[in-house]
């Protein structure tokens, strides 16, 4: 039972799994730990640097000698990872770090290393190499706790409690004062999403199927039964979808970004050598500019901040008021697919549609030689105007708008004889072309008793002013 539990778990972790189907004997060079093999493999593929794993193993082997063949251990082993993909995407050897060290932006975890906040590798740092890399930033030397300066602990609670909310404990004020970003960038997901420590691993890594339940429970005696109910279409400039949902019973629409959508494709200025062009020393975003227009530069002076990190698009509302009039095409929960002018919708997604034709794909049997055979025959059925529920429908595609009505058209007549004049009340009639009265009105009035033609008997009894 445990090999089984553990089998799935493995199974739902797999997408974290760096595919690395055999050992690699490679690490008697490099010298790499294990668990960032696999972590660098990932974050290489990440920085579009996938393809040149094998150099970036050579390089890790150069980077470690360049900061004196450290110890590699969380940090430090992150210094040496960071220090070998930045020299793998800029092409650069250990000669040509050794060369330009004082005009080259190094990594932050390698330049905060080499200022001493990991301590003091064994055999101290290699000169002139460290110098060139801090330049006129603070050294430390020693143990680094020996020199930081001490904490207000509860000024510090007071300030995260302020700025975060009163669930706020020692243990993140201890969080805080290690890893002060990443805790402030964790607090932001919390306030996004929430805790999503209660949904169970399944839910957690993977998108649900439409139809399916997940019971969640947010705390002792609240259990949250959600639903998914449909995928609307993807909105155009966001990269988001709308997903419609069943919580406890009541519909809610979340827009969420598709993270599989094709995005418009920018292309940038490529640096060259001509002078005035800087190049970026790796791909990523740039998250804070230093400098303004006009000002003066010299060597040597920070232009900008650039993360390697991909920063997500913002995720706009939905847009179902744009798809009005518009010709959708819906997929049922039952296989079926209509497509209709969308008249109107509700906040259940309940959709009516109008000129809506259903198409349904079923198996027909037919005789080829001595044997049965079935085949799927796509069958078209008119609807006209239908009203849909939206527990029912799967997803929602925009296949544009209608084409235009030329009213023109529609209001247009035969022409035919005859003239215009005013008429109203009192004013006879306009006579006939000729004097001559139609067919209809040719025949003499039929006098008050007498029944139609064809029909037997005369007034019905007690109805005087008849006879």
């Amino acid at each position: 039972a445990l090999n089984l539990y553990w089998t799935q778990v493995r199974m739902m972790y797999s997408c974290f799994e760096a595919n690395v189907r055999a050992s690699d004997s490679s690490v008697f060079e490099h010298e790499m730990p294990g668990g960032q093999y696999t972590n660098l493999m990932f974050q290489a593929s990440q920085l579009g640097l996938g393809t040149q794993w094998s150099e970036i193993k050579r390089k890790y082997i150069e980077a470690n000698k360049l900061c004196g063949d450290i110890i590699k251990v969380t940090p430090s082993s992150k210094t040496v990872g960071d220090f070998a993909q930045w020299m793998t995407s800029n092409n650069l050897s250990a000669q040509d770090v050794l060369d330009r060290a004082d005009t080259l932006d190094f990594p932050t975890s390698v330049v905060e290393f080499f200022q001493g906040y990991l301590g003091q590798p064994v055999g101290g740092f290699p000169e002139p190499l460290r110098s060139k890399v801090i330049r006129n930033k603070p050294k430390i030397e020693g143990r680094p706790g020996e020199s930081m300066p001490p904490l207000d602990l509860r000024k510090i609670k007071q300030e995260l409690r302020a700025k975060f909310g009163k669930h706020i404990t020692d243990v993140d004020v201890a969080s805080y004062c290690m890893y002060p970003k990443v805790f402030e960038e964790y607090q932001g997901f919390l306030s996004k999403y929430g805790d999503l420590s209660v949904l169970p691993t399944r839910y957690f890594l993977g998108k649900p199927t439409v139809g399916e339940e997940m019971h969640i429970s947010i705390e002792k005696g609240k259990m949250l039964i959600i639903r998914l109910m449909a995928t609307g279409a993807l909105i155009e400039g966001t990269g988001a979808r709308d997903v419609w949902f069943e919580v406890n019973g009541e519909v809610r629409a979340v827009p969420v970004e598709d993270k599989n959508a094709a995005v418009d494709t920018v292309t940038r200025e490529k640096a060259s050598s001509d002078p005035g062009s800087v190049g970026a020393p790796m791909s990523g975003v740039v998250i804070e500019v230093r400098v303004k227009e006009g000002q003066e530069v010299k060597k040597g002076d920070v232009l900008c901040v650039q993360s390697a990190m991909k920063a997500p698009p913002k995720a706009k509302g939905g847009r179902m008021l744009s798809l009005i009039n518009h010709i959708v095409k819906i997929t049922m929960n039952d296989g079926r697919t209509l497509m209709g002018k969308m008249l109107a919708f509700d906040r259940h997604m309940n959709l009516v549609l109008a000129d809506c034709e259903e198409f349904r794909r079923i198996k027909k049997k037919r005789k080829q030689g001595d044997q049965e055979v079935s085949e799927s025959v796509e069958q078209k059925r008119t609807l006209g105007l239908v009203i849909l529920r939206g527990e029912t429908i799967v997803s929602l595609t925009d296949e544009g708008a209608p084409p235009a009505a030329d009213d023109d058209k529609k209001s247009s007549l035969m022409p035919g004889p005859g003239r215009g004049m005013p008429a109203g009340r009192g004013m006879g009639m306009m006579p006939p072309p000729g004097g001559v009265p139609p067919p209809s009105m040719a025949a003499r009035p039929m006098p008050y008793g007498m029944p139609p033609p064809g029909m037997p008997g005369g007034p019905p009894p007690g109805m005087p002013g008849f006879g």
